[in-house]
């Protein structure tokens, strides 16, 4: 091959992979929505300060619960944890915005950084956990997406997203409080599925990592180039022996002259043993579970483990399963497959008392929306009718929720809009009045849909 040709087909084929690397990818470049543009609600005067809800996802009163969770964790443990709820981001990768989000409040403390953000966007139906340093170990990513898969998402597709986010953080604040001493037998205890979707999890999350996503672009992209290397002589090679007044000699010699080229020759046989390299690493990846059994104290046997919540809720009795299922407590069935021996592990939640029911006394209360009675306005804040009804007693009683005023989005500065980027090398990058406490992320956490 003369090397005008070479050069021609060259240019052709990096013509080629261009297009259609940037024809794939181009979406990770858009950005219709940036971080800076987010209310921070340290700075907007609310009094749920930890949280922004962008289109009333969730009731007043269940941000008003969520807001006393974050506040006794902090004040207990001091971790900040920040909620965001928004419409929509665009095109925008929500595990990356998370990431940039975090960077730019700063949550969590500086030097420990013990922030936590959760992020949830409604037209992409996706939802991210997104962790600082030091919360990394308090909060493993497969714990997270336990939470997430197991409580958080049933409650989104019932249309009880307040209910999900509620149960959520008390989980989340029970970990905490725990202060990170979590073994196999602690994770175990926010485990509810059984091993086939444990292997779901541990996919999901391996496919998640960027650095095993950008291993696999660049080595399909080499690949690829390569083929069309391959494609564009073969196809030339066949245009050459499918004449007809070509001799069965010179049409063999035009074919041993095609495998002899070096990206036909060795460019497949180099690239394989990659592939095999990178489907073993990621099928050992696969098998790193956690082992959420421990065991027996009465065979002594390693089949004690946590009962699914459909299968535990036959040996609850009533006032645990109501309690159970209005969040006031939380019951864990351990059981065993071998002997059958059992044991009922129940903690109070810290926000049980809301729950509390005046007539009977037990923590059965559940709250829901009754009406507006007086519309908030830009002013004036207004007020709300909840019904608490107990599902133990039956009794039902009503109670107005006064609601704040509205608050309009705060503006972003004139520096912060005219950045072409988002800095997070000093104080200046996060949004001024932020309470946040300098915190970084990690990068780890979890994410998933509904």
């Amino acid at each position: 091959m003369n090397q005008k040709l070479f050069t021609s087909r060259l240019f052709r084929s990096i013509l080629m992979v261009g297009i259609l690397f940037f024809g794939t990818y181009q979406d990770l470049f858009s950005e219709d929505r940036s971080p800076i543009s987010i209310p921070n609600p340290k700075s907007v005067g609310s009094e749920w300060h930890s949280i922004f809800d962008e289109t009333s996802f969730i009731s007043n009163e269940e941000k008003t619960q969520l807001q006393t969770i974050l506040d006794e964790i902090e004040k207990e443990k001091g971790a900040q944890i920040a909620i965001v709820i928004l419409d929509s981001i665009g095109e925008n990768d929500p595990k990356t915005f998370a990431h940039d989000l975090f960077q730019h409040w700063g949550i969590g403390r500086k030097g420990i950084d013990d922030g936590l953000l959760f992020l949830l966007v409604q037209d992409q139906r996706k939802w991210v956990f997104e962790t600082g340093y030091g919360l990394e170990g308090t909060l493993p990513d497969v714990i997270l997406k336990r939470i997430g898969e197991n409580i958080l998402v049933p409650k989104l597709k019932d249309g009880n997203q307040g209910e999900g986010l509620i149960e959520s953080f008390q989980t989340i604040a029970t970990i905490i409080r725990e202060d990170g001493s979590l073994d196999n037998t602690n994770i175990a205890q926010y485990n509810d599925w059984g091993d086939s979707t444990v292997n779901q999890i541990e996919e999901d999350q391996f496919w998640e990592n960027e650095n095993i996503l950008m291993i696999l672009i660049i080595v399909g992209f080499a690949y690829g180039f390569v083929s069309l290397f391959f494609i564009s002589d073969a196809m030339e090679t066949f245009a050459k022996i499918s004449k007809k007044e070509m001799k069965i000699d010179k049409r063999l010699a035009e074919m041993q002259k095609f495998w002899k080229k070096p990206w036909v020759k060795y460019g497949f046989i180099f690239f394989l043993p990659m592939m095999i390299a990178i489907g073993f690493i990621y099928l050992s990846h696969r098998r790193k579970l956690v082992d959420s059994k421990k065991d027996c104290p009465a065979c002594g046997k390693h089949t004690y483990e946590i009962l699914p919540n459909q299968q535990s809720h036959q040996f609850m009795d009533k006032l645990e399963a109501i309690e159970h299922k209005v969040g006031s407590a939380t019951t864990l069935v351990w059981r065993c497959s071998t002997c059958k021996h059992s044991e009922k592990i129940t903690t109070r939640s810290s926000t049980a008392e809301k729950h509390l029911c005046p007539a009977c006394n037990h923590y059965s209360v559940k709250s829901k929306f009754g009406h507006t009675i007086i519309s908030p306005t830009y002013t004036s804040g207004g007020s709300d009718q909840y019904i608490d009804e107990c599902l133990y007693c039956d009794n039902s009683t009503k109670r107005v929720v006064s609601t704040p005023k509205l608050v309009r989005e705060v503006e972003k500065s004139s520096s912060s809009s005219r950045s072409g980027g988002i800095s997070y090398s000093g104080s200046s990058s996060r949004s001024s009045g932020s309470s946040w406490g300098g915190g970084r992320s990690g990068g780890g956490g979890a994410s998933g849909s509904w």
